[in-house]
Order: structure tokens, then sequence, then C-alpha cells
């Protein structure tokens, strides 16, 4: 346990500098694995758009993404 004020903000620094280096890590491995492999939502896009994965479709009648299984398109 820190004795006196300047104690207790040098363990603070210390600790904020430890959650710095710990975000710029993530945020590097992060990129590094995007650039391997993709971006996972990336390629299950359709032409228009939209998110194939969580059950969006194009409707052409309303010219916009709906997902079938909440929504109906009208033909």
């Amino acid at each position: 346990m820190p004795k006196n004020k300047t104690e207790l903000m040098v363990l603070v620094s210390i600790f904020i500098t430890l959650v710095i280096i710990l975000w710029v890590f993530v945020m590097y491995e992060n990129k590094v694995y995007k650039e391997q492999y993709g971006d996972p939502i990336g390629p299950q896009v359709d032409n228009h758009g939209c998110l194939l994965p969580v059950g969006d479709s194009w409707c052409p009648t309303e010219q916009k993404c709906i997902n079938i299984l909440k929504e109906k398109c009208a033909l």
C-alpha cells in the first residue's frame, strides 16, 4: 500500500502505462489478423450490401435490404 501521495501517483502512472501498452498490442494484433484473414463480415454481403449471415436479402420492390426472417418482400 502506498505510504504517501507520490507513491500513489507513481503506481497510478505505471498502471495507466500498462493499460495503454496492452491496448496498443490488442489493436495491433487485430490489424494483423484482419490483414491476414480479412474482415469476417466483408465477403458475406451481396451486391447491394445486404448482410447475408443475419438473414438480410435485397427486396427489389422496396429497393432496400430486408431481414427475411422478420419481413416479407412483396413481389
